[in-house]
């Protein structure tokens, strides 16, 4: 049998073309009184027809000439041709009352004494004048030709007769028209309407157009009992009897009156591979103008290419499902790393480390104990439909990837979201939203938090100072108790109340002045590493003075073009903040220079004013060492009204932290409850699977917030055994909490802070998971998934394959590890076969019920050379690669690949194989050999 490395190809078909026969109907001009076999081979090798059914009347001498013509100018032709029969039965159900014609193609292989054996026994309703039945074989004159019918009986008679008790199917198929010379039936007459359905029933093709596709696909479309219907594969043909007509409808849709369809047919150009359409006549057999499955050739993959003796020079790979297979160690895998190293190394790295986590990048390669450095040498190439195509992209799933994808819950989110995004762009633009604003919350409670803590860290220290000044009270009454003193040993002096009353309010306004001077000077050096003095004594600001602005959302999770334009707009706004803030240090320093300088002036001048005064009031020793005392205890008494001042700004910023904090968590919640809502509109749908929104806080986030606590000691923020933070306790009272952080009653570990514990825990939010839902069952959000394994599979590479809005081939590495026989043929099985029409899988796979079960239009057996299995030129690694439908049976040869037939290599080394081909003869009823 022809092997055909690409697999089962979609190729155009002709099962109808009449050969130039003079026996009848013929109308080819004819050249030097014969046959223009010039002509008609020309056409047929010219046309992009790949396979014909070339037919003739009642004899089939005229093929075997044809065969011989056309092969003698053509022997390098990938034409494939099958001898077809027309015959006419005795039997009419149309109203016109036409004979139907009964068409029987028979194997290419065939021999032209076979068939003729066979329709030597095929005897007519016609006879001779001895009253005997004539054979298709004596219609030796056109008009017994055209007055020649025979019965479904005697075809089965001439069919013993020819194959003996043989299945049918495996020598020849048999065609019945549709309409016109068909078995569309006269409505009205009920026994024309059963009779149609009796030879449908013995016909295995039927010759229509895509209208009739439909009907003849129903397993109901017989008359009451008269039995179920199976369904069949319709064909058309071009019925050409002339040149003209072969040139202008074959491979040609024409419209109507002379209406023409073109037939694509998947399958080898082999009879095993025309065997195929009769199971699976909705999937192999198409009607149309375009080409079934059609994918860009830019985007699938026709071979790779290796220049290094251990590989051969090419394998070529099926634009559809190709599936490699091969015992242990033979290279299945290795050779679909190495597709995807040579397509997108990065890609490839990144995939085979999700997998293998703990493993080095520099340890990985296309197989154990070999890295891609290691095979440097190893030079190989991608071609792709498009030669002109130099690159590309695949999806690489290494083997194990699909169970970790859905295995992992932290991070299916991460995968369920750019798919989701895809098919729902408002979606992501409402999900940024959320997330800017969520993020400005998280800004606002950070710095509310750290406000509080700034805050109560001044008045706790201000509260110390306090109990250092003493107590208010005592120090009020002590000043007026020297008051009193002071103003006895002046009522005994000369001074007038008058002076005394003077001499205490100026005494009194030096000393505030002195007060008022030390605060200045604190606070100028405060300034002075912000400014520059010039000699000229100008002052402007320092490069310490700086700004730095923090934008929600940040600039590197939008687009290049915005987050450009957002640069450019923080840099505006950050140099002309900066430039202001330096301007307005420059002024308050200048303000309080000139503050100082007024208060050290006014009190020169009070002293120089009142200086007599003064002078006499020194001289009263007891006075002045009074007022000294009474001097330091208003010094104290005004440095204690200050810092209750200050303490009562401080309380007042901390409680409006508290409320900020408090608002901010309120805020949030309801952020989340919106994002549910709106969420929740809409009902969203990818593949058959629902996705979901679930928020809240995973355990894994718990356990990490509670590793800042000191877990010794009795929390009220922790769970009974001390391992989780108890966090919606922490929201219900979060001053109570970052009260027991501050003052130290809520024990850290060591080497944490509390404001920083504070923060991490408070604007800790609640994670936002996706769920999807497939059949009732779910994975994802913070539930333990209820999927299946095989659903999981499934999930996973819908998630895969939604990550590229382009269709690139999908290479996937042993799908069926993890999953049960179940789950493979009811989940992924069916998965497959749907996704291969849209793109190009490549798979590895050891497991028959994939291979088999999917009808992968392509096997590529794998082999590593050995004693007892050796390849061509001693080369490591060989490959043979054809369709499921390519078999020989086994026979002695040097090398193991050329041993025997795709289908016979399968069942030797899948799981199940044996099975699986088993249940595939069965359905096909083809005799495999």
């Amino acid at each position: 049998m022809k092997l055909f490395p690409g697999g089962s190809e979609w190729r155009k078909w002709d099962l109808h073309v009449h050969l130039p026969s003079p026996r009848m109907s013929n109308s080819f001009q004819e050249k030097d009184g014969g046959i223009d076999w010039s002509r008609f081979c020309s056409i047929i090798e010219e046309s992009d027809v790949d396979a014909f059914g070339l037919t003739d009347y009642f004899n089939l001498d005229v093929f075997f000439t044809f065969r011989t013509e056309f092969e003698s100018r053509y022997p390098n032709s990938h034409k494939a041709f099958f001898p077809v029969v027309e015959l006419r039965l005795n039997e009419a159900v149309n109203k016109s009352r036409d004979d139907v014609n009964f068409h029987i193609l028979f194997r290419p292989d065939e021999t032209q004494d076979r068939i003729n054996l066979f329709l030597g026994s095929l005897k007519t309703e016609l006879t001779d004048e001895k009253d005997r039945r004539l054979t298709c074989l004596d219609l030796k004159t056109k008009r017994l030709l055209e007055s020649a019918s025979v019965t479904r009986q005697a075809i089965e008679q001439a069919y013993v007769a020819a194959f003996g008790k043989l299945t049918q199917t495996d020598h020849i198929l048999t065609i019945v028209p549709s309409n016109n010379d068909g078995i569309r039936a006269d409505n009205a007459n009920q026994r024309k309407l059963g009779l149609a359905d009796q030879i449908d029933k013995a016909a295995d093709l039927i010759f229509g157009n895509a209208s009739n596709s439909k009907w003849f696909l129903n397993k109901e479309r017989f008359e009451a009992g008269a039995g179920p219907s199976r369904p069949k594969p319709v064909v058309t043909g071009s019925d050409a009897h002339n040149f003209d007509d072969l040139l202008a409808w074959l491979g040609r849709t024409v419209p109507a009156p002379n209406e023409k369809c073109i037939t694509w047919i998947k399958a080898d150009l082999t009879y095993e591979g025309l065997q195929q359409i009769l199971v699976e006549p909705a999937d192999r057999v198409s009607i149309g103008e375009s080409k079934p499955d059609f994918k860009e050739p830019y985007r699938y993959i026709e071979k790779i290419v290796f220049d290094h003796p251990d590989f051969p020079s090419e394998i070529i790979f099926n634009p559809n499902l190709t599936s490699i297979i091969g015992s242990r160690s033979s290279g299945k895998s290795a050779l679909l790393a190495y597709v995807a190293h040579a397509v997108n190394a990065d890609h490839t790295l990144e995939q085979q480390q999700a997998v293998a986590a703990k493993s080095k990048v520099s340890d990985l390669g296309p197989a154990a104990g070999h890295t891609w450095a290691s095979v440097e040498h190893v030079k190989r190439n991608i071609v792709w439909g498009n030669p002109e195509a130099t690159r590309g992209q695949v999806i690489y799933v290494p083997q194990n990837s699909l169970f970790e994808i859905s295995n992992r819950k932290t991070e299916i989110t991460d995968k369920i979201r750019p798919a989701l995004f895809r098919a729902y762009p408002e979606l992501e633009k409402q999900f940024k939203r959320f997330q800017g604003e969520r993020e400005a919350i998280r800004i606002l409670m950070g710095t509310s938090i750290s406000d509080w803590f700034s805050h109560t860290a001044a008045m706790r220290a201000r509260a110390k100072d306090l109990a250092q000044l003493g107590d208010k009270s005592a120090i009020q009454a002590a000043e007026q108790s020297i008051k009193d003193e002071i103003g006895e040993l002046r009522k005994a002096s000369s001074l007038t109340d008058a002076e005394n009353a003077i001499y205490t309010e100026v005494k009194t306004e030096l000393a505030e002045a002195e007060e008022v001077v030390q605060q200045l000077d604190s606070e100028l050096e405060g300034l002075r590493v912000f400014i520059n003095i010039s000699e000229t004594l100008e002052v402007t600001a320092s490069e310490q003075v700086s700004v730095s602005i923090e934008t929600s959302p940040a600039v590197q999770e939008l687009g290049h073009d915005l987050g450009v334009a957002i640069e450019t707009l923080v840099q505006g706004a950050n140099d002309q903040l900066k430039a202001d803030l330096g301007s307005l240090i420059v002024e308050q320093y200048k303000k309080l220079t000139a503050k100082r300088r007024g208060l050290i002036e006014r009190r020169a001048a009070l002293a120089e004013e009142h200086e007599p005064l003064i002078a006499r009031i020194g001289e009263l020793a007891a006075t002045s060492d009074l007022e000294d005392r009474l001097a330091a205890h208003q010094l104290t008494l005004s440095k204690i009204e200050t810092q209750e001042t200050l303490m009562a700004s401080d309380q007042k910023s901390a409680d409006k932290s508290v409320r900020e904090i408090t608002d901010s968590l309120a805020t949030r919640d309801d952020l989340h409850k919106r994002l549910i809502r709106s969420f929740q509109q809409e009902i969203r749908v990818l593949d058959s699977m629902e996705f979901g929104l679930a928020i809240g806080n995973a355990p894994e986030q718990l356990d990490w917030l509670a590793q800042g606590f000191n877990k010794q000691a009795v929390s009220d923020y922790l769970s009974p055994d001390r391992q989780r933070v108890e966090l919606d306790r922490i929201k219900s009272e979060p001053l109570k909490f970052i009260q027991s952080l501050e003052s130290g009653t809520q024990k850290i570990r060591q080497g944490e802070e509390s404001q920083a514990l504070a923060t991490r825990v408070l604007t800790a939010a609640p994670e936002v998971r996706l769920t999807a839902t497939l059949d009732g069952d779910q994975v994802g959000g913070f539930e333990t998934t209820t999927m299946t394994p095989g659903k999981q599979a499934l999930f996973a590479l819908t998630l895969i394959l939604s990550e590229s809005d382009e269709p690139w081939p999908l290479l996937l590495d042993q799908p069926e590890d993890d999953l049960d026989s179940r789950s493979i043929y009811e989940v992924i099985v069916p998965y497959l076969i749907a996704r291969k029409g849209e793109r190009q899988i490549i798979m590895v796979s050891h497991n028959a019920n994939l291979v088999v079960g999917a009808d992968s239009e392509s096997i590529v057996i794998a082999n590593r050379h050995g004693l007892d299995r050796k390849n061509r030129a001693d080369r490591l690694f060989d490959y043979k690669s054809g369709s499921l439908e390519h078999s020989e049976p086994p026979r002695a040869k040097s090398f193991i690949l050329e041993s025997r037939g795709i289908s016979e290599h399968a069942c030797e080394i899948l799981d199940g194989g044996t099975d699986a081909f088993e249940k595939r003869k069965n359905k096909y009823n083809i005799k495999w050999a």
